[in-house]
C-alpha cells in the first residue's frame, strides 16, 4: 500500500523501449501532496484521468503494481473508453 513510483525503476527502462512510461506517485505518497480526504479507489482513478487529461492523452495502456493494480482496475471500470485495447 505504500509503494511509490520508485517501484518501477527497474521495469520502466524496459517498458520505455516500446511505450511512453509515466509513473506517478499516488496522492499522499512519494513526492505527491497529502490531502485531508480523498483516498478511495474511485478518487485515485479520477486522479489518473486528470493526469491523462492534463497530458492530453486520450487513450492509454495502464498497468499497476499491488494496490496500483486495484486502481488500474477501478479506472478501467469507470473510464473504459480511455484505455487502448
Amino acid at each position: 500500500l505504500s509503494d511509490t513510483a520508485e517501484v518501477w525503476t527497474k521495469f520502466a527502462p524496459l517498458l520505455a523501449k516500446n511505450y511512453r512510461v509515466i509513473a506517478p506517485d499516488r496522492r499522499g505518497l512519494g513526492k505527491s501532496r497529502k490531502t485531508k480526504s480523498g483516498y478511495s479507489l474511485k478518487v485515485f482513478a479520477d486522479d489518473i484521468k486528470l493526469l491523462l487529461d492534463g497530458l492530453r492523452l486520450e487513450k492509454t495502456h495502464l498497468i499497476g503494481h499491488s494496490f496500483g493494480g486495484n486502481i488500474a482496475m477501478t479506472f478501467a471500470a469507470k473510464f473504459p473508453d480511455r484505455l487502448k485495447t
